[in-house]
């Protein structure tokens, strides 16, 4: 689907007219101003907003009266979860369940660790693990969000979707805006269903945003400034108690235009989150917080002509403090809270200094070339957040190890990407062309190591369109294209050999009293080092960047008012990061056999004998890893069609369907986001059982979804929005948990994971707004509802093979509703 951003937030063309990113698109349905709101007043910058930005790519553009219009639960996430339907976002957002925490999102099956993420003209990706941001945009300072998704252009690093947030830009003359949401407990639906719980349900919620627009000096500066402060709270399942989260943050952007041709942008801001910390089941799941403190500055210069160009400087900062004033004597469950080295996330650091720059230095009828650069200072610090103690892990409820794990000192990575691309937009007649080269080298290093990093690579991207037909016939444009792409280099992997980045040992945990928890007489046996710091691990010195290759074909075309979009696509990734276990190789373990269904478990046509792999006790604590490239690679394909149009003026609809399928290995054996997924490393090639059946289908690919967005401008001051989000059940693996294996308990896949699937995802979600207009003045009113139908459809089952195989162990988030009041003046 594509949707053209409103005002501000629209493509600025190249100088000549004669040449455009697409010149012979399918027209996109332009945004209608409400016919009974009071309009607002343009801007009319000298020279075009932002860096230009044409939409080459086949991702989506949602403009700023689309995500007014439409329900969100809280900050953009609701935009991955609800509206882009090539998008899987990690969880369910409901009316705001998690205030202050980072979604993880990814598009085709990609790794949610290679989403980068661009506030106005700075990278504002987390250096460390990647794939979130350090800033936390609220939609009241954004005029689009934008997303480049399939045959991305080359100023766009990473393989895996680029999400660009669009700022405001000020109004010609002074407008204020101040909005309140809060969601009254006695509106809520139960949480409880026959059977199950919901995964999480809302507890409470409120929130107040404010923004002010207008010049302050006349044709020269003016200036937007909003905030947003956010407090929410969730419980999950059956616990009794309370999750809390909070978000207040203020982000200012000022607009300095000395001459007809020059612009000068200052965009900055600062946060406040609070959230529970990611590491709570070793505090047995209670309301343990952590605070982050985030910092973002960026300045644009940028000139318009004959020759324009483009400069950026900026910095972005995250202190990330996890206030752990209990101490931890929580049991970690392997299949639901997953693997244990998760569990210990440090107060750390990290940051960006960026410069980036443009320049068009050749501009004709027939090509537009651009070429840029970009330089990262990139740093990430570490220091242990508590003492360590001793973590004991359950497998599927049973005993199973004791982990004497953690942080044992300060670390300090640092690294830089260089970037250098050049693009020209070629046109032919009935043929244009967007082809780019693109450059880049990433940098990382360790303070404390001699872990040592470095990434270099050359990728081509090239998309092509040609309208078969002369203007006056049906309006149709065929469409193909290829591009590679380098992953983003995530400053934790110099963890490995780091002598302050966690490690330790797993002991056997010997229940003999079987009350299943853990006392000091019970450790046993060291039966592991575990990493990925400490002397045991190293870097590969020839570790080479993850590189991914897409295919796309299809075709545009317009039908009456609506824009049709057909797609397939085959996406390949190679050379994935891993590590291997060479100091405990398969060798080390004897191998059992033990009959199992496989797939079919009532018919009886899978059977298979499944592999066990027992350790044997000579080579406990023998363990060495190496961070390595996989030699298996990922493989994904689909089909997709979107539509996307207006009815009349007042009706705006939005459609998406995606049929696909990916193949790949994954980090973990679990189902979880941070388990499923071929950008992570973890225990696929440490562990024998863990790379059984280590191959299927990831997380971020759901099979089928179907996602539908409409608004409607009503007479008399009405707005009405709704979505509708059809996907398929998240993939699993059933597990098959031997007891008697000398290192304890595991898990082993008795099927990939894709073979089975939990049920499916339904909500919609509504949102009704009614305006009351006086002068320049106007209040509204708006409710907002989400799981509107209140359906409790499964989303997550039992997946240990015993009796209690497949049964329901939670559903939906029950229906919520949201009351706000909105007043611009």
């Amino acid at each position: 689907m594509l949707a053209a951003a409103a005002g501000a937030a629209q493509e600025p063309s190249r100088e000549s007219p004669a040449v455009s990113p697409d010149p012979a698109p399918v027209a996109s349905p332009a945004p209608v101003a409400s016919p009974t709101a009071p309009p607002a007043a343009a801007p009319t910058p000298p020279v075009s907003p932002t860096p230009a930005r044409s939409q080459r790519s086949l991702g989506q553009a949602f403009d700023v009266d689309l995500l007014r219009s439409l329900p969100m639960s809280n900050g953009v996430w609701s935009v991955f979860e609800t509206i882009e339907s090539n998008a899987i976002l990690d969880r369910i957002e409901s009316s705001g369940l998690y205030v202050g925490e980072a979604g993880l999102m990814g598009v085709r099956g990609s790794s949610w660790t290679q989403a980068s993420w661009l506030l106005g003209d700075l990278d504002v990706t987390d250096p460390d693990r990647t794939g979130t941001p350090l800033f936390f945009a609220d939609p009241e300072a954004l005029a689009a969000v934008e997303i480049s998704a399939g045959l991305a252009p080359a100023d766009v690093r990473g393989a895996g979707p680029g999400v660009w947030l669009v700022p405001r830009r000020p109004d010609t003359r002074w407008r204020k805006t101040v909005q309140v949401n809060d969601a009254p407990t006695a509106l809520q639906q139960s949480y409880r269903r026959k059977g199950a719980p919901a995964i999480a349900h809302l507890d409470s919620f409120s929130s107040a945003h404010f923004r002010l627009s207008g010049p302050l000096v006349a044709d020269r500066l003016s200036a937007v400034v909003s905030g947003n402060l956010t407090r929410g709270a969730r419980r999950e399942r059956s616990d009794p108690r309370s999750l809390d989260g909070r978000e207040a943050g203020v982000l200012g952007h000022f607009v300095y235009t000395p001459t007809s041709r020059d612009e000068v942008r200052l965009l900055g801001g600062v946060q406040r989150l609070s959230h529970p910390y990611e590491g709570r089941a070793r505090f047995g799941g209670g309301n343990v917080q952590q605070v982050d403190n985030l910092l973002q500055v960026q300045s644009t210069w940028q000139r318009q002509g004959s020759r324009p160009w483009s400069l950026t400087g900026g910095l972005v900062r995250g202190v990330f403090d996890p206030h752990l004033t209990e101490v931890a004597t929580g049991v970690v469950e392997r299949l639901s809270d997953g693997p244990v080295q998760q569990q210990f996330p440090a107060a750390s650091t990290r940051g960006r200094w960026a410069l980036t720059g443009w320049f068009d230095p050749f501009t004709n009828g027939n090509h537009a070339v651009r070429v840029g650069t970009s330089l990262s200072l990139t740093h990430s610090t570490t220091r242990p957040a508590e003492e360590i103690r001793l973590t004991p892990e359950t497998v599927g409820g049973l005993p199973a190890r004791v982990w004497d794990y953690g942080w044992t000192g300060p670390t300090w990575w640092r690294g830089n990407e260089v970037a250098a691309y050049v693009t020209d937009d070629f046109r032919f007649r009935q043929l244009s062309v967007n082809a780019g080269l693109r450059y880049e080298s990433s940098r990382g290093s360790a303070a404390n190591s001699d872990g040592r990093i470095e990434w270099t690579g050359v990728t081509p991207r090239v998309v092509g369109r040609v309208r078969p037909f002369p203007k006056d016939r049906p309006n149709l444009v065929l469409l193909a294209g290829y591009a590679e792409y380098l992953s983003r280099l995530p400053l934790n992997l110099l963890a490995y050999g780091d002598p302050g980045a966690p490690h330790g040992a797993a002991y056997q945990w010997l229940d003999g009293n079987h009350d299943g928890r853990f006392q000091m007489d019970e450790r046993g046996l060291l039966v592991a080092r575990v990493g990925p710091g400490g002397p045991r691990a190293t870097i590969d010195p020839g570790l080479k960047a993850p590189r991914s290759k897409e295919v796309f074909i299809g075709f545009e075309t317009d039908i009456r008012s609506f824009r049709a979009r057909f797609l397939a696509y085959h996406r390949r990734e190679r050379s994935l990061v891993t590590s291997v276990n060479y100091g405990a190789p398969t060798s080390a373990y004897d191998v059992s056999y033990i009959p199992d269904p496989g797939g079919d478990i009532v018919g009886g046509t899978t059977l298979q004998m499944l592999p066990v792999y027992n350790r044997r006790i000579d080579s406990f604590g023998r363990d060495r890893y190496l961070l390595t490239n996989d030699t298996q690679t990922g493989t994904g394909k689909g089909l997709e069609i979107s539509v996307d149009g207006r009815v009349g003026k007042r009706v705006r609809v939005l459609l998406g369907a995606t049929a696909s399928k990916t193949n790949s290995p994954s980090a973990y054996r679990g189902f979880l986001a941070t388990e499923n997924d071929q950008g992570l490393v973890g225990e696929r090639l440490e562990l024998p059982n863990a790379e059984t059946l280590s191959t299927g289908r990831l997380f971020f690919e759901r099979g089928y979804t179907i996602k539908m967005a409409g608004t409607y401008e009503a007479p008399h001051d009405f707005r009405f929005g709704a979505v509708a989000r059809y996907q398929d059940g998240q993939h699993f693996a059933r597990f098959v948990i031997p007891t008697d294996l000398n290192q304890g308990p595991e898990p082993i896949k008795g099927i990939t994971n894709g073979y089975s699937r939990f049920t499916y995802v339904l909500t919609i979600d509504a949102r009704l707004e009614k305006g009351f207009t006086l002068g320049s003045t106007r209040l509204a009113a708006v409710i907002e509802a989400f799981n509107l139908r209140g359906t409790g459809i499964e989303v997550e089952e039992d997946v240990k093979w015993g009796p209690d195989y497949r049964q329901t162990s939670a559903v939906q988030p029950p229906r919520a509703l949201r009351l706000g009041l909105r007043l611009d003046f």
